[in-house]
């Protein structure tokens, strides 16, 4: 963060990443670019080609040189605020006015770390605010009796008015039905929604979550190929879902199902799009399939498994974190 427009800038609760003698990822952070002692790091426990979500704070604090900057790895977002990997305060660097701008850039050095930058979130509490935001735990599709069957569960949820389904219906998401939410609850719950219009071809959905105060969040989009038996009065479907646990360590569970008799293959691939193992390799009937995999051997970092039968495929990313 920056207390300036971008040129000639102080920066103030800098965040660094850099690979550590170890041969592992760090995460740093200063509270001001130009002191000599800081960044100060956090533990080189950390792995590339893994996903983490970094929580930087800048916090002013009445008094001078004590304003205090603050680095979370991977913290829980539900509850309340956790103990920080890094705090800095005091002589570390002097005070700031005002923060006003967010940067971010590559390492000047050769030997800088790549970083893929998911997104960024700017928040002036805790997200979790010392209540539980709603936590959804699974979300999948199946067909069943000649409908598409939506089924998802929610670890726990706060002001959760009503769950709205969408579904892609020439290229745009269109509400097809809504299911009321549980206000607010820490106890699993788990929902359900059956969707009788149905074509063959690919069904894309997701789900709106709103609040009581209409505040509203998408979910992940999921999808479930259908096809008809040869009279056609019957769909039947080719799916995969997400895996589950996702992130997993060491093993995850894969459920998929195919619509017609023949060879079926499901692989895991790297991000190179390298096959790093095979799950399925066998010819199978119409039906419900399950494979228990286990990463013994791999390392963390995001992978992709693939679905392919016949003509179809379908892909999915699953991410290992030891």
């Amino acid at each position: 963060m920056a207390n300036a427009g971008l040129q000639g800038t102080t920066y103030s609760a800098r965040v660094q990443a850099r690979k550590a003698n170890n041969g592992n990822l760090t995460f740093g952070i200063g509270k001001i670019s130009n002191n000599a002692n800081s960044p100060r790091y956090a533990d080189s426990i950390y792995s590339f080609g893994t996903t983490y979500l970094v929580v930087a704070r800048y916090k002013f604090i009445d008094g001078a040189a004590n304003d205090e900057v603050s680095l979370w790895i991977n913290p829980s977002l539900t509850g309340t605020e956790p103990t920080p990997n890094v705090v800095l305060t005091d002589a570390l660097g002097t005070d700031v006015t005002s923060l006003s701008t967010i940067a971010y850039r590559q390492g000047s050095s050769s030997a800088a770390s790549f970083l893929t930058l998911d997104g960024i979130l700017v928040s002036r509490t805790w997200i979790g605010g010392g209540t539980t935001p709603v936590e959804l735990s699974s979300f999948t599709s199946s067909v069943v009796n000649g409908a598409v069957n939506l089924n998802w569960a929610t670890a726990t949820e706060i002001n959760n008015r009503e769950f709205v389904i969408e579904k892609m219906i020439s290229n745009s998401w269109t509400s097809i039905g809504s299911v009321a939410g549980n206000g607010t609850t820490t106890t699993p719950h788990v929902y359900n929604f059956v969707d009788n219009n149905i074509l063959a071809g690919v069904q894309q959905y997701r789900l709106k979550q709103v609040d009581f105060d209409g505040t509203f969040h998408y979910s992940n989009s999921i999808e479930v190929a259908v096809t008809f038996n040869e009279s056609g009065s019957q769909p039947v479907s080719f799916s995969l879902d997400q895996n589950y646990p996702n992130p997993f360590n060491p093993s995850t569970t894969i459920n998929y199902s195919v619509a017609k008799a023949g060879q079926v293959t499901v692989k895991l691939y790297n991000q190179l799009g390298v096959e790093v193992k095979e799950l399925v390799n066998e010819v199978k009937a119409p039906g419900k399939y399950t494979v228990h995999f286990n990463a013994v051997g791999l390392t963390s970092g995001v992978y992709f498994y693939k679905l392919t039968s016949a003509n179809n495929s379908l892909v999915k990313k699953a991410i290992l974190m030891k």
